[in-house]
């Protein structure tokens, strides 16, 4: 998810993406074959796992220009993040190492979509969704099949005006950008949570926004990512 972000495999998600009866493509879940035992080698602190059953990420687009009642917005989201994460006794080195299988997408799960509120009313069919998912993962796209995994890894935490930020990279492709973001972080001694919530914008990624129509019906700028990761400790004195 050519050479660009996560973007590029939504933009054309607003644009009415199901074109007649696609198969439907398997969400693969596992974690990458390549991915380290030890992902922070001779690096100190608490470790913890990623509990991909209890972690979410959603990202929301958004239809814009003068017949933007012709798209849709869409809640694109996964409940299958893993990785780890380490929190030495220095917040600020804390680090993170996390992959997102790509097939693992859900496109308009019909209950973020109702949670979602305002300009997400409209549930869509189970056939819709499945056509928009498929084009999404196809090889023009996101490419499930050449690039299965996406890779966020955190590389420093840093104290803001206001509570924490995170410097994070993303590698989706052969892409990766590197941005700051807001974080919620709380631990204990067996478990942590971190939450954060940012935009991105075709700028950052070098791409112009989807538009047809002589933008009459258009990808909005903005897409809105939430990401909320819990993760248990793997000290032999944390059970459960």
């Amino acid at each position: 998810m050519r050479s660009a972000l996560i973007l590029l495999g939504i933009l054309l998600l607003l644009a009415g993406c199901s074109q007649g009866p696609v198969p439907r493509l398997p969400g693969q879940t596992e974690a990458p074959a390549d991915f380290p035992t030890d992902p922070f080698p001779g690096e100190t602190g608490a470790r913890f796992k990623v509990v991909a059953s209890e972690s979410m990420l959603q990202i929301k687009v958004y239809r814009a220009g003068r017949m933007a009642r012709l798209g849709h917005n869409h809640v694109i989201s996964s409940r299958h993040l893993g990785g780890e994460v380490l929190v030495p006794d220095e917040l600020p080195r804390s680090r993170a190492r996390l992959y997102l299988p790509v097939a693992s997408m859900v496109v308009d799960d019909p209950l973020l979509r109702q949670e979602a509120g305002e300009g997400f009313e409209y549930p869509l069919s189970e056939q819709d969704r499945e056509a928009t998912r498929a084009n999404m993962l196809g090889e023009r796209l996101l490419n499930a099949v050449g690039h299965p995994y996406i890779y966020i890894q955190v590389l420093a935490v840093q104290e803001a005006e206001e509570g924490l930020s995170a410097t994070i990279q993303l590698t989706v492709l052969d892409k990766q950008l590197s941005k700051q973001v807001p974080v919620e972080f709380s631990s204990t001694a067996c478990a942590m949570s971190v939450s954060s919530s940012f935009e991105l914008r075709h700028a950052e990624l070098g791409l112009e926004a989807f538009s047809v129509l002589g933008g009459a019906l258009q990808v909005q700028d903005m897409i809105q990512v939430d990401v909320d990761v819990l993760a248990k400790s793997r000290s032999p004195d944390c059970t459960g």
